[in-house]
Order: C-alpha cells, then sequence, then structure tokens
C-alpha cells in the first residue's frame, strides 16, 4: 500500500525512528483551523512555448520556456511542537504561487556512443503575508529547485546473427539545486534541502531472444542528504536570519543489483 501525499486525518502517528513527524490537515476552507490553514485542492494557469528539432532518428535538440500561475499552492509547513520539536503537515498558500523557466534538451548518437543532455534553471515566487505566519516577506515555492541538471554518456553494442542482440553500458549523472523543504510558520525558520550529485551505472543485456540481464550500481556518489533550517536569533531584528543548523543528515548507501529474465 501506498501512503498518499497529502494527508487529511489529523491522526498522529509515532513515526518509525529517523523519520518525520507528519500530521494531516482535515480543514476546509469554509471551515479553517484556529490559525487559519486549511487543505483543498489547488489550479493553476500554464502557458509553454517550445522549439524542437529531431537531426536524426534518437536524436533532439529542444529549447522550451514556461510560465505558471498557481492558485493556492499545497505546500509543505513546518510548525515547532513542545519547545524545540518539529513536526509536518500539508495546507494551501492563501494567496498565488508563480514560477517561470527555460529547459534546454540535447541528445545525440555517434555511431554506437550516444549522450545526452538536459538542464533546466527555474523561478519562482511567493509574497508572503502575515495570514500565513511566515517569517520572510517573500520566498521560493516549496519543493522547487532553481536549477536541475541530468546528463548520460552510454554505448550500444549489437551482436548475434544479423545484430538483432544488444547491450547498453551507461553513466547517468543528476543534480539539483537547494531547493525549500518546508516552509517555516509560526515561529519555525524554512528548512532547505542542500544540493545532491548523483551517478548511476546500468548495463543491459539481451543475449538471446528469450534470455536478457541487467546489472546496475545506483547512488555511486553516496552523498549526503542534508537539510538545514533558518534560525531567528536577534530579538531586535525577528524577521533577520543569523544562523543555520543541520535538522536531517543522512545517506542512502550505494545500491547494486543484479536482474535476470527469460521470456516465454
Amino acid at each position: 500500500m501506498k501512503k498518499p501525499p497529502y494527508e487529511k486525518s489529523p491522526a498522529y502517528i509515532i513515526p518509525e525512528q529517523g523519520a518525520r513527524q507528519i500530521i494531516g490537515n482535515p480543514y476546509t476552507k469554509e471551515n479553517p483551523s484556529n490559525d487559519g490553514s486549511y487543505l483543498e485542492n489547488s489550479h493553476s494557469n500554464n502557458i509553454e512555448i517550445k522549439w524542437e528539432y529531431f537531426p536524426n532518428m534518437g536524436e533532439i535538440i529542444s529549447l522550451g520556456a514556461y510560465g505558471k500561475i498557481i492558485n493556492e499552492p499545497i505546500e509543505r509547513v513546518s510548525k515547532l511542537k513542545g519547545g524545540t520539536d518539529i513536526t509536518y503537515t500539508y495546507q494551501n498558500f492563501q494567496d498565488k504561487g508563480y514560477a517561470t523557466g527555460v529547459e534546454f534538451v540535447f541528445r545525440k548518437k555517434l555511431g554506437s556512443l550516444f549522450t545526452g543532455f538536459n538542464a533546466a534553471y527555474i523561478y519562482t515566487l511567493v509574497k508572503t503575508s502575515k495570514t500565513n505566519n511566515e517569517n520572510a516577506e517573500k520566498r521560493s515555492l516549496q519543493g522547487a529547485s532553481p536549477y536541475l541538471i541530468n546528463a548520460d554518456l552510454g554505448y550500444e553494442l549489437k551482436y548475434g546473427k544479423d545484430k538483432k542482440y544488444r547491450s547498453y553500458i551507461s553513466l547517468v549523472y543528476n543534480v539539483f539545486g537547494k531547493r525549500l523543504f518546508s516552509v517555516g510558520i509560526s515561529g519555525a525558520g524554512n528548512q532547505y534541502e542542500m544540493p545532491i550529485n548523483t551517478l548511476d551505472f546500468i548495463l543491459k543485456n539481451k543475449i538471446s531472444k528469450k534470455w536478457s540481464f541487467d546489472i546496475y550500481a545506483k547512488n555511486i556518489l553516496n552523498a549526503k542528504h542534508t537539510i538545514k533550517q533558518d534560525v531567528y536569533e536577534n530579538m531586535q531584528s525577528p524577521n533577520e536570519i543569523t544562523n543555520h543548523i543541520v535538522t536531517y543528515q543522512f545517506q542512502e548507501g550505494i545500491n547494486i543489483g543484479f536482474k535476470i529474465k527469460y521470456s516465454l
């Protein structure tokens, strides 16, 4: 069973060790909570323009731009509970969120070699108000990275009668920019997820009509997942960020696997 991304039930479930404390938001716009929060569907208006060019089979050069206005976007928020404990919930931001960006896509084949590159720059904006109990006057949308980069390099080997069997070897790299992990309200500072670089190795083989096997090594760099929180210590300037603390840090580890498949 997959847990839904947004929880409506207000029941508090004791989390597993190391997991975050998430409480559902059962309130509606007509019947909000005491602090005015609620959780309902959000809607957006979008515009996108894209140019694409396909030089050869399996190749592409693409450039696109988009704009988006989100009405009452749903965001993850963090609240202080019992002094220093932090709980998380989801609620609508009671205004509009804005996003705009550009994206470049490139894929090229050079004989048996193939390479791909994808990069995006994203600008988001939310102008906060006192009704949201936030510290900052403006910020980015929760969960949006300012940039994304994906790249891969691979080799394709054909063999067997009529070259009908193939092996693919590829390296895949990904990185995202610092992004807002949760919006701090009611005294809690905003939390940010730091950039993470990932590198995967993938080997796919079709060795006969019925047999194939794959080998992969994911998260080779084993980078640390780090979340930092803004701290407001200056009582004379309560909206001034004076420090950052690490609230969450872990390593997923390297995932190495082997899969063999037989088709009837």
